[in-house]
């Protein structure tokens, strides 16, 4: 509403057009505190009642800055009533997108979308597998691209079936725009397939990427790479790759990367595990490996404070390069395990050649 329409509104005193024809007292409430209270509801569908109290309310769901999309699904143990439910919520979803993208300029500060399963009494197992079409995961990883500043969340946090990864399950990436807005970008794929684009995609504000149980096609550990190279994500600040699929090695260069976290990269479907991991990360400050199945690991990170390093297999690293580590004032979880090695073998000896890296000033260990 414009500032001309509300100085009439306050002039002809408030409305009658409230739930009981009473006096609506929000009409003294100037439209952007009622937008601001709009958007601190939980969900889209919260928006849509509230704002179906009166036609200026109906005004304002459009100015909403974020657009927060939740589905909790309750088992009734019937595939075809759960897969309904799926196909209704992504029908809403794909709707109150299209509406948004054609009003004013189409940009939204914030974009979640979650699928989350009330498992209650009943165990994982028994909980009816739903299908959603790769294509819609693209489309709105597409739309957060175009039309988002500051945050993308989607996450498919429900039970699918063993074969939709390759299938209804893949996620084409090719043709992406660049992102020059998006800070913050979260994507839990319950291992969907992803093919990566093949051209340079740049997403020039992101700071915080986190990636979780997602698969990526064979041959994808270049793309994937530069994907999170500096060269694609000039800013990126923090970065954690959780459960990652598919990739048997990984070249890590990022310049302003500060925290990184890289969590189990075994792939139980193909047998991908990634085996190379090479970084080159000149600002690292905290690093967190959970890792067990490592040939090759060089570490460049002159800067590094703190190392986490969770189930490493330090022993059975066959060749290890480790840079200057004279600022690390803390290791935590750091283990050996000979599992009957003589104390001559090469493991043994990357792992005292880890700590000669260190400087002998380590806080906590």
């Amino acid at each position: 509403m414009t500032t001309r329409e509300e100085e009439q509104r306050r002039q002809h005193g408030p409305s009658s057009d409230g739930p009981s024809g009473g006096v609506d007292l929000t009409d003294y409430v100037p439209d952007d505190i009622l937008v601001h209270i709009l958007g601190l509801l939980p969900t889209m569908a919260d928006v849509l009642r509230a704002c179906a109290v009166s036609r200026r309310w109906g005004l304002l769901a459009a100015r909403v800055p974020s657009l927060r999309f939740a589905i909790e699904l309750i088992p009734d143990n019937s595939d075809l009533k759960h897969q309904n439910k799926v196909d209704r919520f992504i029908t809403f979803i794909n709707h109150v997108l299209a509406k948004r993208a054609v009003q004013s300029d189409g940009l939204i500060e914030e974009l979640s979308i979650l699928f989350e399963p009330d498992y209650g009494s009943l165990g994982t197992h028994q909980v009816p597998t739903s299908i959603i079409d790769g294509a819609h995961v693209k489309s709105w990883i597409k739309y957060g691209m175009q039309h988002v500043t500051k945050s993308l969340v989607l996450m498919l946090d429900l039970p699918l079936p063993s074969w939709w990864s390759i299938n209804e399950g893949m996620v084409d990436l090719h043709e992406l725009p660049n992102s020059t807005r998006l800070e913050t970008m979260m994507l839990s794929l319950k291992y969907a397939s992803l093919r990566l684009p093949a051209t340079v995609v740049a997403f020039n504000s992101l700071t915080d990427l986190r990636l979780q149980e997602i698969r990526l096609t064979a041959g994808s550990e270049r793309l994937f790479s530069r994907l999170l190279s500096s060269a694609c994500c000039p800013r990126l600040r923090k970065l954690s790759l959780l459960e990652v699929a598919g990739i048997t090695e990984l070249q890590l260069e990022a310049g302003q990367l500060s925290e990184l976290t890289l969590e189990s990269f075994q792939d139980h479907l193909n047998g991908r595990n990634l085996s190379r991991l090479e970084l080159n990360t000149p600002n690292l400050r905290f690093l967190d490996i959970d890792h067990d199945i490592l040939d090759v690991l060089t570490i460049s990170a002159p800067r590094l404070e703190e190392l986490t390093s969770t189930f490493v297999g330090w022993s059975d690293i066959k060749q290890l390069n480790v840079g200057d580590l004279s600022c690390v004032r803390s290791i935590k979880d750091l283990e050996l395990n000979s599992d009957g090695h003589p104390l001559d073998d090469a493991g043994i000896h990357s792992f005292v050649y880890v700590f000669s890296r260190v400087n002998g000033h380590v806080g906590t260990l």
